[in-house]
């Protein structure tokens, strides 16, 4: 399969160069109707033991001797494409065989890629659904009202997606003033936390990307402290003593479910600010009074206070000391 009739015929050429033995057929959709029904009645009857084509063969022939097929810069297709492509073939007990070529893998886009290991890794019969999930992972699920593909849902999970498209949804509906509805939102997502401080998960520690992935979707779904350690342990055991990048995105998760408890919506942490924005402002001025000086170096703190919002000056505070900090500033706000 090669779909670019400009070298269709060149193809035919090399292939017939490579096995002068074999009877090729060609067909494409610039072919005159009759002269194609003529080339695929006749590989349908065996008087073709290669057809080079385009495309046109990907949907609805059935022809049951065809067991191989091999497609041409199979990087260029969609993965459905791909799959409707290897569906050509084995579609008797006889056993079938699919090769998808393409350049050097370090020559095709990171999509591409993703493409093709998805179509490898989904061979089994009735991967279908699971293909088409995949393709829309790497896709985006784009525009829910319109034909646009657009985001990186592959970079979150498909499941953190949805969950995210729906407190979209339920925040749209609090501000209607939906009855029974208010709040509920609040209590499943955690807080916002802006610190300028590496903390991932590197791939020395996961190797496997999908696993990387899968504990990403875990700690942006956890609520409560116990689900925290668990996923630590978790960790710990299957991968080892954590990397000071892990330990980093761990503790912010943790100041994160504290933040949530004390109903802060938002923190921030920008050159030598710390910020802070809250729901129940009478409730949160109270505890920062009651806070040592060390933890309340307040920037205009009058006007902020009133918008649910407080700046504190730590620019005596390091970098390399600023989780720190923050977890002393949020325990001190407990108390």
């Amino acid at each position: 399969m090669h779909n670019r009739v400009k070298s269709i015929y060149k193809i035919a050429r090399d292939l017939n160069r490579m096995i002068p033995s074999a009877k090729i057929g060609i067909a494409h959709g610039q072919m005159a109707e009759e002269e194609l029904e003529d080339v695929m009645i006749d590989f349908l009857e065996k008087r073709y033991d290669i057809l080079v084509c385009t495309t046109i063969i990907e949907i609805g022939l059935d022809i049951p001797n065809v067991n191989t097929i091999i497609v041409d810069n199979a990087h260029r297709f969609g993965l459905s494409q791909l799959y409707q492509l290897r569906g050509r073939v084995g579609r008797t007990d006889r056993r079938a065989y699919a090769y998808f070529l393409y350049p050097k893998i370090d020559s095709i886009s990171e999509t591409a890629k993703k493409r093709l290991e998805a179509i490898k890794e989904f061979s089994e019969l009735g991967s279908g659904f699971k293909l088409a999930m995949r393709d829309l992972e790497i896709r985006g699920a784009g525009n829910l009202l319109g034909k646009e593909q657009h985001g990186f849902v592959s970079e979150i999970g498909f499941n953190l997606y949805c969950s995210l498209l729906e407190e979209a949804i339920q925040e749209l509906k609090e501000g209607e003033n939906y009855p029974g509805e208010m709040g509920k939102k609040k209590d499943k997502i955690l807080p916002s936390v802006e610190i300028k401080i590496d903390a991932y998960i590197p791939r020395e520690y996961i190797p496997d990307l999908k696993q990387r992935l899968l504990y990403y979707q875990k700690l942006a779904q956890v609520t409560q402290m116990e689900e925290l350690e668990e996923i630590k342990e978790e960790l710990k055991d299957r991968y080892g003593v954590f990397l000071n990048k892990v330990r980093n995105l761990l503790e912010i998760v943790s100041l994160k479910i504290s933040l949530q408890k004390l109903s802060i919506e938002h923190l921030e942490v920008k050159e030598y600010r710390l910020i802070i924005r809250y729901q129940n402002i009478s409730e949160i001025e109270k505890k920062l009074e009651k806070m040592p000086l060390y933890f309340r170096k307040r920037i205009n703190e009058e006007k902020r206070a009133k918008q649910g919002i407080s700046a504190f000056d730590i620019s005596d505070i390091k970098n390399k000391d600023i989780l720190k900090f923050l977890k002393e500033f949020v325990i001190n706000l407990t108390k």
